[in-house]
């Protein structure tokens, strides 16, 4: 009998993006799971994450930038080209989303009926936070894919629009889509600075860190990435040194204290426009290394890695709304066991055990059947 749990290994992977990407997943999880915990616990928690979601951006920019430029560097474009890169990156990421959109709805109509399902509309097109959060009524994890989707959706029509207008080869295309993409972000969370004047984290994540319009640069400059490691290898690989590395990721924590001891202003000009660039660019000084990494001698670590980074998608869809909003929340623990400090201890375990359970399951029977059929011929 197949165990239903069990995950098979890609022998061609890359460890080292791996291993970045479990990062992601990882820190997004430890924000998360401080809901389940008392404020004096929380406050420990937030010592142990940093920013997922940017690394995520930044770790897609790269890996899909490589595939967006080997298709295309050596192809006329074509409106086929076009749509296969698109049918490809979408039939990866939508029936996950899709389905955890839609198990969702059901969900909170089944509990409320009182849910507006006529509002959903715009989370099966990602317009639920172009501009700010406002449409953002639930679902609230789906932003970050709505960046991605949306700038996806846009490289490869910008790409050949600066192609066909300015008459540039795609080597020149790609560099100043990239270039205005990073530009036009920096222009217009400035412009949204001055309009919105924000206070505090709340202004700081409605008009700036969950919207399209403020996040693209993050992604950017992970082709950036893909781009010196297609054109310029050599030099590419100067950069793959350990102390680079941790120049960027030490750079990249101690921002993130600086926010959390306030010594930065949730709502400051550099918090709000400035940080979003910088922690991306550390990112990318991180890149080289850990695209060149390899295995570590533990095998059972090696693992672990590896299969976190292969449910992590799933991770992101359902540990949140789905697994602690509808099912931990509503289970309501301390009515049975009658203890808080139970309590607190069965529900941050199931919070980990469901979300790992649950993800598995979703990525071999959902991610893997649509990943197969993108993969034919």
């Amino acid at each position: 009998m197949n165990n239903p749990f069990k995950i098979e290994i890609n022998q061609s992977r890359i460890f080292g993006l791996d291993l970045l990407r479990a990062m992601a997943i990882l820190f997004v999880l430890i924000c998360h799971a401080e809901l389940q915990l008392p404020k004096i616990l929380q406050d420990l928690s937030k010592l142990f994450y940093f920013d997922g979601v940017l690394i995520f951006f930044v770790l897609s920019g790269y890996l899909i930038g490589n595939i967006f430029i080997k298709q295309f560097n050596n192809n006329d474009f074509s409106k086929s080209l076009v749509l296969n890169f698109w049918k490809r990156r979408w039939l990866r990421t939508l029936p996950a989303y899709l389905f955890t959109l839609i198990l969702l709805i059901v969900i909170c109509k089944f509990s409320n009926p009182n849910f507006p399902i006529e509002k959903t509309w715009r989370y099966f097109f990602f317009l639920q936070n172009i501009n700010t959060k406002e449409h953002l009524f639930f679902f609230g994890e789906s932003w970050s894919l709505t960046v991605e989707e949306w700038f996806y959706l846009l490289m490869p029509i910008l790409t050949l629009s600066i192609h066909f207008i300015f008459r540039l080869n795609f080597k020149k295309s790609i560099l100043l889509y990239i270039g205005l993409t990073i530009i036009g972000m920096f222009v217009i969370r400035h412009i949204k600075y001055i309009i919105y004047n924000p206070q505090d984290i709340r202004d700081w994540a409605d008009y700036f860190k969950d919207s399209v319009n403020t996040r693209l640069d993050s992604i950017s400059f992970g082709v950036l990435g893909a781009y010196l490691n297609y054109y310029y290898k050599d030099k590419w690989l100067k950069l793959n040194h350990f102390k680079y590395m941790m120049i960027g990721l030490i750079s990249f924590f101690v921002i993130r204290y600086l926010v959390l001891f306030g010594f930065i202003e949730r709502g400051s000009y550099f918090n709000c426009n400035i940080a979003f660039a910088l922690n991306s660019l550390l990112i990318f000084i991180t890149l080289p290394f850990f695209s060149n990494m390899k295995e570590t001698k533990s095998k059972l670590f090696n693992n672990a890695i590896t299969k976190i980074s292969l449910i992590s998608y799933s991770m992101y869809l359902l540990n949140l709304s789905v697994i602690t909003y509808s099912f931990i929340n509503r289970l309501n623990i301390i009515s049975y066991v009658g203890d808080y400090k139970l309590s607190v201890v069965i529900n941050y375990s199931l919070f980990w055990i469901l979300t790992i359970l649950c993800s598995i399951l979703m990525y071999k029977y959902i991610e893997i059947p649509f990943m197969k059929l993108r993969d034919r011929k």
